[in-house]
């Protein structure tokens, strides 16, 4: 495992922190939602796409999201743009707003599809641009098939599966273990 040092803690009254906790990454890959838990961060529909944690699956997951983004939305959704900062999901709605009023009349809402991957896509890119500002938390859940040590979330599902996001567009990034 490889990890740093950080002092994290609660307050003792005095204004000083009294604990520190080691911050270690964990691979991504190795770590799995708590499946008693309801899996809010993905659209029902897609789900089953996400059903294991390893590498492939996941990119396999994604894929078949912005594939059912792009029917939504009938049209090329710019992912690149977003994960490079060029297009944020804020601006882009009102750019695109604008323009579907002035050709219809109306302004158009995004699809459930849509919104949900915008939901982890601007968390993606938030941590591509400044980094993971809070750890997530996870539980050792025990050994996979091949006696890897395997961790369940506690908190942060979204971060981790942009942290899956990530690794499917930069694999070779670093993008593959989390800071947990």
């Amino acid at each position: 495992d490889f990890g740093y040092s950080s002092t994290r803690g609660h307050n003792d009254g005095l204004g000083q922190m009294t604990s520190r906790e080691k911050i270690v990454f964990k691979p991504i890959d190795q770590i799995h939602p708590n499946r008693m838990q309801p899996r809010r961060a993905l659209p029902f529909k897609i789900r089953p796409y996400f059903s294991s944690s390893d590498i492939e699956s996941m990119q396999y997951g994604f894929e078949k999201w912005l594939t059912e983004v792009n029917v939504e939305r009938n049209g090329d959704f710019p992912l690149d743009k977003y994960l490079e900062g060029e297009e944020t999901h804020r601006v882009t709605n009102i750019e695109k707003m604008d323009t579907e009023l002035e050709q219809t009349g109306s302004v158009p809402k995004m699809g459930a599809m849509e919104t949900a991957f915008m939901t982890v896509l601007d968390l993606a890119a938030s941590i591509k641009r400044d980094g993971l500002v809070n750890p997530i938390s996870i539980a050792r859940s025990g050994t996979d098939d091949n006696g890897s040590i395997r961790y369940e979330i506690e908190t942060g599902e979204r971060r981790w599966l942009a942290y899956h996001l990530l690794n499917w567009q930069y694999p070779e990034s670093g993008w593959d273990k989390i800071p947990t």
